[in-house]
């Protein structure tokens, strides 16, 4: 585990980017599957972000 909680890289960039687009975490929940994260609102809406980890970005799965 990395310091600062999360579970992986993917994961510290995936929280990373969504705080830089000023998604409030209490509103949301995040479920992390290898370099992929699901994330849902409170209405049941979701979306998967993905870490390119040779590129070193996230971006939104199609």
């Amino acid at each position: 585990m990395l310091n600062n909680g999360y579970k992986s890289i993917a994961e510290y960039a995936i929280r990373k980017r969504l705080a830089e687009s000023g998604i409030i975490m209490k509103h949301f929940t995040l479920k992390m599957e290898g370099r992929e994260g699901t994330l849902t609102d409170e209405n049941g809406d979701s979306i998967t972000l993905v870490y390119d980890n040779t590129q070193k970005l996230v971006y939104e799965k199609i």
